[in-house]
């Protein structure tokens, strides 16, 4: 395993880790809290806003190849929101939501931005051509081992925020970042800087011109919403269906984690020789059905028929996942690497800036009420039809834009290369 690979794999289990010991539970605290659906999408809105504007220091430090710098700051700023959350006050003002969210969004962006480097580097073509996208087995991969450290820090979370014990949260957090922080150090830091290639820096108008033949720019406004609709919304209304109890809603998340990864080791392996463009159609449809199934969930049924539905849903939504950043990476792969991510940060979050700020006045007039909102879920259902507008990648890579050239330098039409072009 190359040194890329460690860090990036040690990043990634980390943060998740990280990760499931307290912002996991940030909708569920928030309603602990008295919150209402209005304040949790105005700290998703400011999620947003904090994202981008963590973009630009994060992209003066990647223009500098300062990787320890960049993981130094994602592992601070998480430290800082665990903190946010223990202290958070009671009753939760609009300051309070705006800050938390904002913060929220910077955590994001430093460890999520940078994810996605490490993860099309290690997935890029070699120089000699890659006959066949590996994609899906790496996604694959990557997603077992992020699932169980994820779900690690979920068990301990719950158990921790079930016995109310925030001020151990907090000490255990700053602990795991610390060690995981020395042990990331001890790895050689030869070949990490050219992850982040490009030594130069990529303004806000480049990313407004960005354009390619697969419809990326489209695809990117509603796939942040649909992030947080899994991670927030779905989170919230589990916890509902776990009658409120916080460690119960763990065991579930820990249980559903085991099943899904025998799930991803079976099929990581298949999904890079089966015919794409069916498996990419298909994974839209079942996506479109889970949030089908969502709105017509009903707590009245059998325990047992409920919990197999929650299991079903969490399949469907977990291979519409593999299968589309499977598509996502290799489209990347194919262009301007560093440009297409940027955008698909900067895009996903400004549409979630706006559709949860729409949100916010929607449900601010209705007040606090339970967590069922199956409207939202059966117009999710609806929306996610448009991720078929996301066009599948021709599979012959040829880089003519090459990463060491500014995106502002480049006319309209080099955008549009030979190694951009997508299938109809």
């Amino acid at each position: 395993m190359s040194n890329t690979s460690r860090y990036f794999y040690q990043f990634s289990a980390l943060h998740a880790l990280l990760i499931g010991l307290m912002p996991f539970f940030i909708p569920v605290l928030l309603w602990q809290h008295g919150g209402s659906l209005a304040e949790l999408s105005l700290v998703i809105a400011a999620t947003g806003a904090g994202f981008v504007l963590g973009l630009m220091g994060w992209e003066w430090l990647r223009s500098h190849r300062y990787v320890s710098a960049m993981t130094v700051f994602s592992l601070v700023a998480e430290c800082f929101l665990v903190g946010f959350l223990v202290f958070l006050p009671q009753p939760l003002e609009i300051h309070t939501l705006l800050l938390l969210g904002l913060l929220n969004g910077l955590y994001n962006c430093f460890y999520w931005t940078t994810q996605r480097f490490f993860f099309a580097a290690l997935t890029a073509p070699d120089p000699a051509g890659q006959a066949q996208s590996v994609t899906g087995a790496t996604f694959g991969n990557f997603q077992i081992v992020v699932t169980v450290a994820l779900k690690a820090g979920i068990l301990i979370g719950s158990a921790l925020l079930a016995s109310e014990t925030l001020f151990i949260l907090l000490g255990f957090s700053i602990c795991v970042s610390v060690l995981g922080l020395i042990s990331m150090f001890r790895i050689p830091q030869n070949g990490l800087g050219e992850v982040f290639e490009c030594p130069v820096e990529t303004g806000y108008r480049d990313i407004y011109r960005f354009r390619d033949a697969c419809r990326s720019r489209q695809m990117f406004w509603f796939d942040g919403v649909f992030l947080y609709l899994e991670s927030y919304f779905w989170i919230l209304s589990l916890y509902g269906l776990t009658q409120e109890n916080v460690m119960t809603l763990g065991i579930l998340v820990v249980a559903l984690a085991l099943i899904l990864a025998v799930v991803f080791y079976v099929i990581k392996n298949q999904i890079d020789r089966m015919n794409q463009r069916a498996v990419y159609v298909g994974a839209v449809a079942v996506y479109a059905l889970s949030w089908w199934l969502r709105g017509v969930l009903d707590t009245s049924g059998s325990t047992t028929h409920l919990y197999a539905l929650v299991v079903l849903i969490a399949f469907l939504t977990s291979f519409f996942r593999l299968a589309f950043n499977k598509r996502f990476y290799d489209i990347a792969a194919q262009q301007n690497t560093q440009l297409f991510l940027l955008a698909k940060s900067y895009y996903s979050q400004l549409g979630i800036l706006v559709f949860f700020s729409a949100a916010y006045v929607i449900f601010l007039q209705q007040g606090r009420q339970t967590a069922d909102f199956s409207w939202l879920y059966f117009g999710a259902a609806l929306a996610a039809v448009g991720y078929l507008c996301f066009r599948q990648p021709a599979f012959h890579i040829n880089r003519q834009v090459p990463l060491t050239v500014s995106p502002s330098q480049l006319k309209r039409d080099e955008y549009l290369t030979e190694g951009d072009r997508c299938e109809q």
